[in-house]
């Protein structure tokens, strides 16, 4: 599955979940990424997932702020 912001692979044993933008996306954009994250993560729910986040700028409180709101659903 890929997104805009976020994409997943499945391996056999495990699901690796990379999200990249660049530090500079407006708040609805940040916030789609995070739904989209959400989404690859409800997606893979069975399996254990390692979340990369190494692509996103530590200036993306918006998108993190998100992130978190989202998961506490």
């Amino acid at each position: 599955m890929a997104g805009e912001f976020v994409s997943f692979s499945i391996g056999e044993d495990s699901v690796v979940i990379r999200v990249s933008f660049p530090h500079d996306l407006s708040a609805w954009e940040q916030e789609r990424a995070a739904e989209e994250l959400i989404g690859a993560a409800e997606a893979a729910a069975r399996r254990v997932a390692v979340v990369d986040l190494s692509g996103v700028e530590t200036a993306n409180s918006r998108f993190l702020g998100a992130l978190l709101s989202l998961l506490q659903k």
